[in-house]
Protein backbone atom coordinates (compact mmCIF):
# COMPACT_ATOMS: atom_id res chain seq x y z
CA UNK A 1 0.00 0.00 0.00
CA UNK A 2 1.34 3.42 -0.99
CA UNK A 3 1.46 6.53 1.58
CA UNK A 4 -1.18 7.87 -0.99
CA UNK A 5 -3.78 5.57 -0.71
CA UNK A 6 -3.06 4.58 3.06
CA UNK A 7 -4.36 8.46 3.80
CA UNK A 8 -7.00 8.53 0.92
CA UNK A 9 -8.39 5.55 2.90
CA UNK A 10 -7.64 7.41 6.09
CA UNK A 11 -9.88 10.35 4.91
CA UNK A 12 -12.45 7.96 3.65
CA UNK A 13 -12.91 6.71 6.91
CA UNK A 14 -13.37 10.33 8.29
CA UNK A 15 -15.77 11.47 5.87
CA UNK A 16 -18.50 8.54 6.38
CA UNK A 17 -17.83 8.69 10.64
CA UNK A 18 -18.90 12.10 10.37
CA UNK A 19 -21.82 11.00 8.42
CA UNK A 20 -22.59 8.44 10.96
CA UNK A 21 -22.29 11.04 14.06
CA UNK A 22 -23.77 13.53 12.19
CA UNK A 23 -21.08 15.77 13.27
CA UNK A 24 -18.10 17.19 12.19
CA UNK A 25 -14.92 15.43 13.47
CA UNK A 26 -11.82 17.21 13.89
CA UNK A 27 -8.88 15.48 13.36
CA UNK A 28 -4.63 14.87 13.49
CA UNK A 29 -3.33 11.09 12.47
CA UNK A 30 -0.53 9.93 10.63
CA UNK A 31 0.04 6.73 9.16
CA UNK A 32 3.06 4.51 10.80
CA UNK A 33 5.03 2.24 8.30
CA UNK A 34 5.73 -0.90 10.74
CA UNK A 35 4.06 -4.05 11.84
CA UNK A 36 1.08 -3.85 14.27
CA UNK A 37 -1.92 -5.97 14.28
CA UNK A 38 -3.15 -4.79 17.75
CA UNK A 39 -2.29 -8.72 18.59
CA UNK A 40 -4.10 -9.91 15.68
CA UNK A 41 -3.11 -10.65 12.16
CA UNK A 42 0.01 -7.82 11.40
CA UNK A 43 -0.38 -4.78 9.36
CA UNK A 44 2.76 -2.97 7.42
CA UNK A 45 0.60 0.63 7.19
CA UNK A 46 -1.71 1.76 10.07
CA UNK A 47 -3.16 4.45 11.23
CA UNK A 48 -2.50 6.58 14.47
CA UNK A 49 -4.89 9.42 15.18
CA UNK A 50 -6.65 11.82 17.74
CA UNK A 51 -10.21 12.67 16.86
CA UNK A 52 -12.88 14.63 18.24
CA UNK A 53 -16.02 16.01 17.79
CA UNK A 54 -19.26 16.80 19.62
CA UNK A 55 -20.73 13.19 20.12
CA UNK A 56 -19.95 11.42 23.89
CA UNK A 57 -17.11 9.80 23.90
CA UNK A 58 -17.84 6.26 24.43
CA UNK A 59 -20.89 6.71 21.12
CA UNK A 60 -17.96 8.33 19.42
CA UNK A 61 -15.18 5.04 19.86
CA UNK A 62 -17.66 2.55 19.55
CA UNK A 63 -19.34 4.48 16.28
CA UNK A 64 -15.14 4.93 14.53
CA UNK A 65 -14.77 1.24 16.02
CA UNK A 66 -17.31 -0.06 13.95
CA UNK A 67 -17.00 1.60 10.96
CA UNK A 68 -12.81 1.27 10.52
CA UNK A 69 -13.89 -2.24 10.91
CA UNK A 70 -16.39 -2.31 8.31
CA UNK A 71 -13.94 -0.81 5.98
CA UNK A 72 -10.76 -1.81 7.11
CA UNK A 73 -10.76 -4.71 9.25
CA UNK A 74 -9.02 -4.94 12.89
CA UNK A 75 -9.23 -1.59 14.39
CA UNK A 76 -7.93 -0.55 18.35
CA UNK A 77 -9.86 2.66 18.94
CA UNK A 78 -10.79 4.03 22.80
CA UNK A 79 -11.84 7.61 24.46
CA UNK A 80 -9.21 9.37 25.01
CA UNK A 81 -8.19 10.00 28.46
CA UNK A 82 -5.59 11.95 29.29
CA UNK A 83 -5.05 10.49 33.03
CA UNK A 84 -4.05 7.22 31.73
CA UNK A 85 -0.15 7.28 31.07
CA UNK A 86 -0.49 3.27 30.00
CA UNK A 87 -2.59 4.63 26.90
CA UNK A 88 -0.88 7.89 25.79
CA UNK A 89 -2.73 8.73 22.53
CA UNK A 90 -1.08 11.84 21.83
CA UNK A 91 2.54 9.96 22.11
CA UNK A 92 1.12 7.45 19.16
CA UNK A 93 0.93 10.36 17.12
CA UNK A 94 3.76 12.82 18.09
CA UNK A 95 6.13 9.86 18.01
CA UNK A 96 6.10 10.27 14.31
CA UNK A 97 6.37 13.92 13.92
CA UNK A 98 10.32 13.17 14.20
CA UNK A 99 10.27 11.11 11.07
CA UNK A 100 11.30 12.56 7.79
CA UNK A 101 8.67 10.61 5.95
CA UNK A 102 6.25 11.75 8.38
CA UNK A 103 2.44 12.93 6.89
CA UNK A 104 0.45 14.99 8.86
CA UNK A 105 -3.63 14.55 8.22
CA UNK A 106 -5.60 16.93 9.91
CA UNK A 107 -9.06 17.89 9.57
CA UNK A 108 -11.29 20.88 11.21
CA UNK A 109 -8.68 21.63 13.67
CA UNK A 110 -10.03 25.13 13.83
CA UNK A 111 -13.13 23.69 15.49
CA UNK A 112 -11.46 22.74 18.71
CA UNK A 113 -10.98 25.21 21.62
CA UNK A 114 -7.41 25.66 22.40
CA UNK A 115 -7.00 24.93 26.32
CA UNK A 116 -2.90 24.93 26.67
CA UNK A 117 -0.49 27.17 27.29
CA UNK A 118 -0.75 30.73 26.03
CA UNK A 119 3.11 30.73 25.42
CA UNK A 120 4.15 27.60 23.13
CA UNK A 121 8.32 29.03 23.36
CA UNK A 122 9.31 27.57 26.43
CA UNK A 123 7.38 24.31 26.10
CA UNK A 124 8.36 23.37 22.85
CA UNK A 125 11.89 24.23 23.93
CA UNK A 126 11.54 21.63 27.10
CA UNK A 127 9.40 19.03 25.19
CA UNK A 128 10.94 15.77 24.85
CA UNK A 129 8.46 15.03 21.60
CA UNK A 130 9.54 18.17 19.65
CA UNK A 131 12.75 16.92 17.69
CA UNK A 132 15.94 18.34 19.52
CA UNK A 133 16.83 19.52 15.34
CA UNK A 134 13.81 21.66 15.54
CA UNK A 135 13.86 22.92 18.67
CA UNK A 136 16.68 25.77 17.55
CA UNK A 137 14.15 26.86 14.88
CA UNK A 138 11.06 27.66 17.68
CA UNK A 139 11.55 31.32 18.00
CA UNK A 140 9.91 34.44 17.51
CA UNK A 141 6.13 35.65 17.76
CA UNK A 142 4.42 32.00 15.91
CA UNK A 143 3.88 30.05 18.17
CA UNK A 144 2.67 32.53 20.97
CA UNK A 145 -1.39 33.19 21.24
CA UNK A 146 -2.74 36.38 21.62
CA UNK A 147 -6.41 37.61 23.05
Amino acid sequence: MSPTLATALGKRFFERLERRLRKPVSYAGVVEWRYSGCGLSPIAAHWHFLASSDAAPEYMAGTAQVTWQELFGNALIKPYDPRDPEHDAVYYVAKLAAHQNCNLTVRNLDLLEYCGLSDLLPEAANNPYVPDRLKSRVFGEYLVMRD
